[in-house]
């Protein structure tokens, strides 16, 4: 019998989107997934650029509702994974958006795993 970590897995990432403005593109883009509650997950340093505004009048201008959930300018923790999970079920979220750099992106991902599997972190390590 295998063990699930000789299963086969696969994580789709559905869009990535850089370059010049694609912050004031970002809305149109989460709206073709027809998705009309975000949950943006942050870090403290990034919603304290002049851009970042840029970026929720995006999804204000598509009428895309958002809520934010912000951590340190640090590595994330399994206390900030758990946290934004509860919040994004609590929130009724459909979707989840990263603004930032490794750790905003990771603990987007495994919020995205948490909620998707009505587990913590704990249980799926």
């Amino acid at each position: 019998m295998l063990s699930p970590f000789n299963e086969i897995r696969k994580f789709t990432c559905p869009e990535i989107i850089f370059g010049i403005d694609a912050r004031k593109m970002i809305g149109k883009k989460v709206k073709k997934f027809g998705i009309n509650k975000i949950l943006i997950v942050t870090s403290t340093k990034i919603i304290s650029e002049r851009w970042f505004r840029d970026i929720l009048l995006s999804f204000k201008t598509q009428g895309i509702s958002f809520v934010q959930y912000t951590i340190d300018n640090r590595q994330s923790k399994d206390t900030d994974i758990e946290e934004g999970a509860i919040f994004y079920g609590k929130e009724h979220c459909k979707g989840i958006v990263a603004i930032g750099g490794g750790s905003v992106i990771d603990c987007a991902k495994a919020i995205g795993i948490c909620s998707s599997n009505s587990k913590n972190i704990k249980q799926l390590i």
